[in-house]
């Protein structure tokens, strides 16, 4: 579900000094225009998308430099890479490899020909449609070289780079998003996994595709978080779709220990985009097993995201709602609790319902069951330097310090964590709505931790993913989609920004260039697919909240329901700590 918004990279001005523009800013929308390949036969699919462009195509060195860095895009892209190198080089092209998705953030052109490339390292395209974390993290400068050969029309590249390369609009141009998920350890929450499927595949193969995926397994830096299907798991056959039945053959280890229906829910939700089956029917060996309708399937939850938005914020202390969420909100704080509130943070696990509440510099925790929270104890020896987070599906709030991070049971006692790879201070914590990764900020830059919970509560951190966020000095993070994280920090010009970006980085787009200040904290409600809700955003800045839009973006007290003051003067102050629950 994406649109493209072509302003963003232009504006930061990332091909400065260059020919080349830089790549656009994909966005997500309701709409998704799912690719389609030729097919040989009679009614054969017809593809409408773009495709990169043949070699003799270009006009100039600029473009040829452009479409070169196409050319490795979609199922097509070794033998259309090969067209554009000169004869000598072309035995050397492979992708076997991968593609290094790259941001161009310079282009020389020298009089002799020579090309001098600037380009920031986004991460590694592979087969099987995962953008891995980059071999060469950062920006990396490579010469190349293009000139006529006697005889032919246009340019050939003469000296090429020495690994093959692809620009991230190309990524975007020429490839859909799709999420694939996995079940976690203990399956009971499936894990999203952002994969790249390219649009030369019709939508009559897509559904295979995206099968295979989960075939293959998850991608590897989810090992020990994601769980694949059971050894042995072998897709037979296609899986074709006839109207809205997708029919699907496994081999018997697909659903041995009682999986089939855990299968059938993983491939509902999988197959939640074009082409979208409302039934699966599920083989077994080239036997019918069982049949299942789709919505079903999907209407259980893989988290606890529900259909009605309720936003917060924190009014003189206490925690009040905003008047423009669900109609049905009840406020999730009360009694003594609820006074004397810097920050707070809900979550629930059935009909639990669970807050972490900052006030001053203590961090208290408490529980109810059918109302509101009402009863806090303290958390003795740690200062929060940011707001709480629940992790969803867990009795577990996270909580920054200045000794670092930190997690936090309701019995009260804080255990310190160490995320590998990570050295500096981290100042920023939100958590995935599946509760399987969490997103931190540590020294102005953001990555990506893939988490696990043992059955006594302990939290244990997989090794984290280093995020090519566009903005710097990143200073809060949230989790606005299963695969999609907003960022504020410092943008074009060192203007205050909002964007948001993809978990692998590769597509961004904003949601302002004018924040009104520091942005010291995210607050997001996560889009959600299944119920077709789109993400929510507020943050704050300069000691009040603001939505990220450009009309009436800050929040006053008259939005709030039962402002506890009544009618407050003038100079009373703005609503802080915006937070949602779901």
């Amino acid at each position: 579900m994406r649109r493209r918004v072509t302003a963003f990279l232009a504006t930061l001005g990332l091909a400065a000094g260059g020919v080349l523009a830089g790549c656009g800013i994909p966005d997500h929308t309701d709409v998704k225009i799912e690719g389609q390949g030729p097919v040989g036969g009679p009614g054969a699919e017809t593809n409408t998308n773009p495709m990169p462009k043949e070699r003799d195509d270009a006009t100039s060195a600029a473009e040829f430099v452009k479409n070169f860095l196409e050319a490795a895009a979609g199922e097509s892209g070794e033998r259309l890479l090969k067209t554009y190198m000169a004869p000598s080089l072309r035995d050397s092209v492979s992708l076997k490899s991968g593609i290094a998705v790259v941001e161009v953030r310079n282009t020389e052109f020298a009089a002799d020909n020579t090309v001098t490339l600037t380009v920031r390292h986004i991460g590694v395209l592979n087969a099987n449609g995962e953008l891995l974390p980059p071999s060469e993290p950062g920006t990396t400068t490579y010469p190349m070289k293009i000139d006529e050969i006697e005889g032919n029309d246009g340019f050939f590249v003469t000296k090429a780079p020495p690994v093959p390369l692809m620009s991230v609009d190309a990524l975007s141009d020429f490839y859909t998003d799709r999420t694939v998920y996995f079940w976690n350890a203990t399956r009971t929450a499936l894990v999203p996994d952002l994969r790249w499927l390219s649009v030369e595949v019709p939508s009559s193969r897509a559904p295979t595709e995206l099968l295979r995926m989960i075939e293959s397994g998850p991608s590897p830096w989810l090992d020990g978080v994601a769980s694949p299907l059971p050894d042995g798991s072998k897709l037979l056959a296609n899986a074709p779709l006839d109207g809205d039945l997708l029919s699907m053959n496994w081999s018997p280890s697909a659903v041995d220990n009682n999986y089939q229906d855990y299968l059938a829910q993983q491939v509902a939700w999988t197959m939640s985009e074009y082409p979208r089956p409302s039934r699966l029917q599920l083989k077994i060996n080239g036997q019918i097993r069982e049949t299942y309708d789709v919505e079903p399937l999907r209407a259980r939850l893989p988290y606890p995201v529900g259909a009605d938005v309720h936003a917060y914020v924190v009014v003189d202390g206490r925690v009040r709602a905003v008047k423009s969420s669900s109609p049905s909100i009840v406020i999730p704080l009360a009694g003594a609790a609820d006074q004397n509130v810097r920050w707070a943070a809900f979550g629930r696990r059935g009909e639990e319902l669970f807050g972490a509440v900052v006030s001053g510099t203590t961090l208290r925790v408490g529980s109810a069951v059918g109302g509101p929270v009402t009863s806090l104890r303290p958390v003795a020896a740690i200062v929060p330097t940011s707001p709480p987070v629940w992790l969803p599906e867990s009795r577990l709030a996270l909580v920054t310090t200045e000794r670092g991070l930190y997690t936090v049971g309701l019995d009260g006692e804080a255990r310190r964590l160490t995320p590998r790879e990570i050295t500096g201070a981290i100042t920023s914590v939100a958590a995935a709505p599946d509760g399987q990764r969490i997103a931190l900020v540590a020294d102005g830059n953001v990555y990506v931790v893939p988490v696990s919970v043992s059955q006594d509560g302990t939290l244990a951190l997989a090794s984290p993913r280093p995020l090519a966020a566009p903005l710097d000095k990143i200073t809060a993070v949230g989790w606005s989609g299963e695969t999609l994280l907003t960022v504020g920090g410092n943008g074009p010009n060192n203007r205050f920004a909002i964007v948001d970006v993809t978990i692998d980085g590769a597509l961004r787009f904003e949601r302002t260039l004018d924040a009104r200040g520091p942005v010291s904290m995210i607050a997001a409600y996560p889009e959600n697919s299944a119920l077709q809700r789109s993400s929510m955003v507020m943050y704050e800045a300069e000691n009040a909240t603001w939505w990220p839009r450009e009309t009436d973006p800050r929040l006053e007290r008259s939005d709030v329901v039962d402002d506890p003051a009544g009618t407050p003067g003038p100079d009373a102050p703005l609503p802080t700590a915006p937070f949602f629950v779901y």
